[in-house]
């Protein structure tokens, strides 16, 4: 769970080239990818099962290192293009399930019409409903119930008609990680 790296990696594309490789060392295969430093892509193993997976791609000092996660680790703040979401084909668990409904959730609002007067929920915290109080620019002045208004884009929001289902628990879940995170004592100095 933590960064992996090598100091012969010269680069993103050294690391995607080892990730490759040690991929069809397995018998599996890169059906499907996008991105650099945050690198997705669709993994077929020998057995016919398809993953979906991030590998963050960044420069340490002087060693390039990565970090994989699945869908089920709630990468939420990363954007995975839909067009890899429908290679995948049906989650195998419930976490995975949860984060796709959530990312499509989110995509549908990127692309939806916003109107003054709509009710939305942000997608950081699904537990209060806000509404849309005029357009400014690629975002919005929005509201909550009493009154406070503030910019908002709409990649943050998620309209109150589409909210996938478990997305409260989800974002109890996301808090509870972070919480966690938080609390967790810090790693020594040089440490990846």
């Amino acid at each position: 769970m933590g960064w992996d790296g090598a100091y012969d990696w010269k680069g993103i594309g050294d690391v995607k080239a080892d990730v490759r490789a040690s991929i069809a060392r397995s018998g599996g295969k890169v059906l499907g990818e996008a991105g650099s430093a945050e690198w997705w892509y669709v993994l077929e193993t020998a057995a016919g099962e398809r993953h979906l997976l991030l590998t963050l791609i960044e420069k340490h000092g002087t060693c390039w290192m990565k970090k994989d996660m699945g869908e089920a680790m709630f990468p939420y703040y990363y954007k995975c293009p839909d067009r890899l979401l429908a290679l995948v084909g049906d989650p195998k668990d419930d976490l995975s399930t949860q984060w796709r409904a959530w990312r499509l959730a989110k995509i549908a609002a990127e692309k939806r019409v916003w109107a003054p007067g709509d009710l939305f929920y942000l997608f950081s915290d699904p537990s209060k409903p806000h509404h849309v109080v005029s357009i400014h620019g690629r975002g919005f002045i929005a509201a909550d119930a009493a009154g406070r208004r503030w910019k908002v884009k709409p990649a943050d929001m998620a309209p109150a008609d589409a909210l996938p289902p478990g997305s409260l628990e989800f974002y109890e879940t996301i808090k509870a990680n972070e919480a966690a995170r938080s609390s967790a004592p810090a790693p020594a100095q040089g440490d990846a």
